[in-house]
């Protein structure tokens, strides 16, 4: 198998993965890979919390995982080197849509090296 083709495999397993989160109720868009083929996790993560609070919370999120999980079985996921202006961005993203679903989710704190 060639790197090529693992490339191809794992974003054949992801856009499965996500496709059937979509079926199960959680609108999650399709995964972004870099130029390496490695998934933009934070990027990924952020979309995933934002489509968790529209859905219901992180059990509805945590229960179309569990029935979606059989797509990414076998695949070993490489993560992309985190653009922090851009983690931040989305987590401050993340913050204002859940206190605009009810929860009292201050914004994170990035002044320091720890969670925020």
């Amino acid at each position: 198998m060639t790197a090529a083709s693992i490339d191809v495999d794992l974003e054949k397993a992801l856009l499965a993965f996500t496709a059937c989160m979509r079926e199960e109720g959680i609108d999650l868009p399709d995964p972004e890979l870099d130029a390496a083929g490695n998934l933009k996790l934070v990027s990924f993560m952020a979309d995933a919390g934002m489509a968790a609070a529209e859905a219901g919370g992180t059990e509805a999120l945590r229960d179309a995982a569990t029935a979606c999980r059989s797509h990414l079985a076998g695949v070993a996921l490489r993560f992309a080197s985190v653009d922090r202006t851009e983690m931040q961005d989305r987590l401050l993203a993340y913050a204002g849509c859940m206190r605009e679903h009810g929860y009292d989710l201050p914004d994170p704190d990035f002044s320091g090296a720890g969670p925020g």
